[in-house]
C-alpha cells in the first residue's frame, strides 16, 4: 500500500519493531562491524575516518559516532544513511519485523510525529548532523580564490587560476566545527576548512530525467592555518548517500545545473581532489565527486549462496549509490591504491563453490571499476574507466606530472 508523508504510524508498533530488529542486524548489510566488548565497532559511514570512532550498542538500542556526532536507532539509520523518508522507513522497518504493511497502524488525522530522542546513557544527547552542515553554511563561507583551500589543492597536484571553474564550487572559512556538539550549547573546537555542498538528483516522475539538485549536506576537508596539510578526517554533515559534490563547468549563470546533464562527457571519482586531477588529465570539464568508495560504486548483488559473483559484478539498485539518467558519456576515476578488503565471500566464476579470501587492493579496484560501470551503463551512457599505476591515485600522477 501507498502511504502518504502527511500519515502517522502508531509509536507501539514502531517500538514493537524495534524490540525484534536489532540496530546491528541493519547496520552491518552496508558496514562491516568488528565486535568490541558488547558493542561493535566500524569507521564511520557518515564520514571518512581511518580510526574506527562509529559504535553499535544493541543493548541500548543506538549507533553513536564519536568522531561526526552521527547517532540514532534503527529508525534513523535508515533515514539518515539508507536516505528514505520518515514513512518509507517506518514500513521498512516493521517489514523486517515481520509485521507486513500495517494497514491497521496508520492514522491519517494527524501529521507524523516523531518519537522523542532516547536516553543515551553516558553519550551526551548531540545536535543532528544536518544542522551541523546549517550551521555551517551560515557562517558564510568565503569562495576558495587566494585562500588556504587553493594552496591545499595546489598541494595534491591541482592547479587552480583566478578564473578557473575548479574553484567555482568550493568555499573557505577559517572556523568549522570539528564535529557535532551537545544540544543546547555552542560548538568549542574549530579548525580552518575547504567545504563543499553535498548535492542529490532529483527526477521527474517518471524517473528519467534529472530536474534539480537539492543540497543534502557538506563536505569538510580540515587543513592547516597555511593550507599545506590535512588537519584532521574528512567528514560530511548530513546526508550523502546518492549525492555528490559538482565540479568544474556545471550553470553558473542560470544556476540550472539539471539543464547540463548530457551536454558534454561527466567525470566521476571518488574524493575531490581525486576528481579534479581526474578532470585534468583526461580534460573533461565538468565531474562529480562522489566522497566515498560505496558511493561511487554501490553495493555489489550478492548471489543465492551470499557471494559477490566476481565474473559479473553489478550494483544492487536498491541501494543508493551516485548514478543519474541522461548522461551521454561518463569517464570514471578509479583510484589505484585501495587497501586490501579482509574475508569477503566471493565466487570467481559460475558453478564453483564460493570462497572466503581477502580481496587485493587491486581486485577491489576492478570491482568498483565493474560496478561503477554497470550502474552508470544501465542508464543508457557509453562509460570509459581511467585508472593510475597500481598503487597511485590521480593526485599522485598529477604531482609526478605523469
Amino acid at each position: 500500500m501507498t502511504v502518504s508523508e502527511g500519515s502517522r504510524i502508531d509509536p507501539r508498533l514502531i517500538a514493537d519493531a524495534k524490540a525484534r530488529v536489532s540496530v546491528s542486524s541493519l547496520v552491518e548489510r552496508s558496514v562491516k562491524l568488528q565486535r568490541a566488548g558488547r558493542e561493535f565497532r566500524a569507521c564511520c559511514p557518515f564520514h571518512t575516518e581511518n580510526t574506527p570512532s562509529f559504535y553499535v550498542n544493541d543493548d541500548k538500542g543506538f549507533y553513536h559516532c564519536f568522531g561526526c556526532g552521527a547517532h540514532g536507532d534503527q529508525l534513523q539509520w535508515l533515514i539518515q544513511h539508507d536516505g528514505m523518508g520518515f514513512t518509507d522507513a517506518a514500513t521498512t522497518l516493521l517489514a523486517e519485523a515481520g509485521m507486513g504493511a500495517m494497514p491497521e497502524g496508520l492514522e491519517r488525522a494527524a501529521p507524523v510525529q516523531r518519537a522523542a530522542p532516547e536516553r543515551r546513557g553516558d553519550y551526551p544527547e548531540c545536535v543532528p548532523s544536518i544542522e551541523v552542515a546549517r550551521y555551517i553554511w551560515r557562517q558564510q563561507p568565503v569562495p576558495a580564490w587566494r585562500t588556504p583551500v587553493e594552496t591545499w589543492l595546489t598541494v595534491r597536484g591541482v592547479h587552480p587560476g583566478k578564473d578557473s571553474p575548479v574553484l567555482e564550487r568550493l568555499r573557505f572559512h577559517p572556523r568549522v566545527p570539528t564535529g557535532a556538539w551537545p544540544v543546547e550549547q555552542q560548538p568549542r573546537r574549530f579548525l580552518p576548512a575547504m567545504l563543499a555542498t553535498v548535492r542529490k538528483p532529483v527526477l521527474d516522475e517518471t524517473g528519467e530525467c534529472v530536474v534539480a539538485f537539492m543540497p543534502i549536506g557538506v563536505h569538510v576537508t580540515y587543513l592547516t592555518h597555511d593550507g599545506r596539510a590535512k588537519a584532521g578526517p574528512r567528514k560530511v554533515f548530513g546526508h550523502v548517500a546518492g549525492g555528490g559534490v559538482l565540479l568544474g563547468e556545471w550553470a553558473k549563470e542560470t544556476g540550472d545545473d539539471a539543464a547540463c546533464i548530457g551536454a558534454n562527457e561527466l567525470a566521476v571519482a571518488e574524493g575531490i581532489e581525486t576528481t579534479l586531477a581526474f578532470m585534468a588529465r583526461e580534460e573533461i570539464a565538468r565531474g562529480v565527486a562522489a566522497l566515498n568508495l560505496n558511493n561511487l560504486q554501490g553495493y555489489p548483488l550478492e548471489d543465492r549462496g551470499g557471494a559477490v559473483p566476481l565474473y559479473d559484478a553489478r550494483p544492487d539498485p536498491a541501494r543508493a549509490m551516485l548514478c543519474w539518467p541522461g548522461e551521454d558519456r561518463v569517464a570514471i576515476g578509479v583510484d589505484a591504491d585501495m587497501k586490501p578488503l579482509k574475508d569477503r565471500i566471493v565466487r570467481e566464476r559460475p558453478r564453483i563453490p564460493a570462497v572466503k579470501r581477502d580481496l587485493s587492493g587491486a581486485e577491489r579496484a576492478d570491482l568498483c571499476a565493474s560496478l561503477s560501470s554497470a550502474a552508470w551503463r544501465r542508464t543508457g551512457a557509453r562509460v570509459n574507466v581511467g585508472r593510475p599505476p597500481q598503487g597511485q591515485d590521480f593526485n599522485d600522477m598529477a604531482m609526478e606530472g605523469a
